[in-house]
């Protein structure tokens, strides 16, 4: 007599990380890489394993996860124990908090003003797997150019930096206000009687790009912190993220996740995601529940979250018209 057939829970396995390919009885290894940095090593050491357990390649999500596609089902286990002996860790999907994903940030990227991959690490591990009713993405960004799609993760964060100038240092070479109108915030204008440029908070949207291109470090930070956007999301029903607070700390950044995640666990249904949750109850109840008198932006941005709202900008490229954003 033929033994009965196992029962494959292919939601326990998704959840843990392994999950199930168009032809059934293979599946992806999904690697969990925080801040999207892993040593030469690791890699290495997952190509080996896609040798020897796949088809020997590996596939980079956009998310930054490391995957191993073709992985039999009778192989799992032999396969997570190498995992473990090198301390290689899964990913996960399913109704939890994803792996965050990180830019390179500003050590490695001039134009970055916080440590993103570094401060997703650390919320990384405080963090990932938590229980939600749906999936939960988060994104840290070193500047406001955004690479990691931080208004397109149900809580993403950008740096940001407040400039100031230093007079004595200044000589006048007008190169930040000429980069501000081309590329940034047309918030700088030069005093023809100072000779000195002038910043225009209102227009300002503390990109840094005047502390970036200053060949004297006339410009210098007074206050860095991150942007913070809430209920983003791509796919077939894609929700730009709101723009609810700026000049976050790295510390409070971690208060925010943890208080974004109990509010939608306690207002949350089962498999709707962060911003719809949001956009039933409306985003007063939000930010009175989450946000509070501690958290706030610095001033009223537009529906994008990029540019101060009522400011009208010059077309910056023949592509970037009102019309197209």
């Amino acid at each position: 007599m033929a033994e009965p057939k196992k029962t494959v829970d292919v939601r326990a396995l998704k959840s843990s990380g392994f999950i199930r390919q168009t032809e059934s009885e293979y599946f992806v290894c999904r690697l969990r890489i925080p801040g999207g940095n892993a040593s030469s090593e690791k890699l290495i050491q997952a190509a080996e394993l896609a040798k020897k357990y796949g088809r020997g390649y590996c596939h980079l999500t956009f998310q930054q996860s490391v995957e191993i596609p073709y992985v039999k089902l009778s192989e799992m286990d032999a396969l997570k124990a190498e995992l473990d002996k090198l301390g290689l860790r899964m990913a996960n999907c399913g109704p939890r908090v994803r792996a965050i994903s990180a830019c390179q940030g500003c050590k490695v990227n001039p134009y970055g003003r916080v440590d993103a991959p570094g401060i997703a690490a650390k919320a990384d591990e405080k963090y990932f797997g938590m229980d939600t009713p749906a999936k939960f993405k988060i994104a840290y960004s070193g500047c406001n150019i955004g690479c990691p799609n931080p208004q397109e993760n149900d809580l993403g964060f950008h740096g940001m930096v407040e400039p100031d100038l230093v007079p004595d240092l200044c000589n006048g070479c007008t190169l930040c206000v000429q980069l501000c109108k081309s590329r940034a915030g047309e918030s700088l204008v030069m005093n023809t009687k100072t000779n000195l440029p002038e910043r225009d908070d209102n227009r300002c949207t503390y990109c840094g790009e005047c502390l970036f291109c200053c060949p004297t470090n006339a410009w210098v930070s007074k206050r860095i912190g991150h942007a913070v956007y809430v209920g983003g999301k791509h796919g077939r029903f894609p929700r730009w993220a709101d723009r609810v607070a700026d000049f976050v700390s790295d510390e409070d950044t971690y208060e925010l996740i943890e208080k974004c995640v109990a509010w939608y666990n306690l207002n949350g249904k089962r498999g709707e995601r962060f911003g719809t949750a949001i956009d039933r109850l409306g985003m007063d109840k939000f930010k009175k529940d989450v946000l509070g008198r501690k958290f706030k932006t610095a001033k009223e941005w537009d529906h994008h979250g990029d540019r101060p709202k009522g400011i009208n900008y010059h077309v910056l490229h023949s592509w970037d018209t009102e019309e197209s954003r």
